[in-house]
């Protein structure tokens, strides 16, 4: 389940940064009223910190992903020495 989510957000990120050139195609000029610059300056906000967040959400993603990769190593690693030792398969 991690994965799929850690993968949802990476494509999201990706979606996102693209359409950044499409954010910026309706930029208003600079003697347009303020509370135009204003709502362009906040859409241009939400954008980035939607990427900001999916970021952070990809890489929470792997982290956990690393860790469990390494948990699963750390037994595999024991069972295998055990085997060894002992000379028998330890479930």
């Amino acid at each position: 389940m991690v994965r799929i989510v850690t993968g949802v957000f990476i494509v999201a990120t990706f979606l996102l940064a693209l359409s950044w050139p499409l954010e910026l195609k309706g930029r208003p000029s600079r003697s347009s009223s303020l509370r135009t610059r204003q709502a362009f300056a906040s859409r241009l906000a939400l954008h980035t910190g939607g990427i900001v967040l999916c970021l952070v959400g990809a890489g929470v993603g792997a982290a956990l992903i690393s860790r469990e990769a390494k948990r699963e190593y750390r037994e595999a690693s024991l069972r295998n020495l055990k085997k060894l030792v002992e000379g028998e398969e330890v479930d």
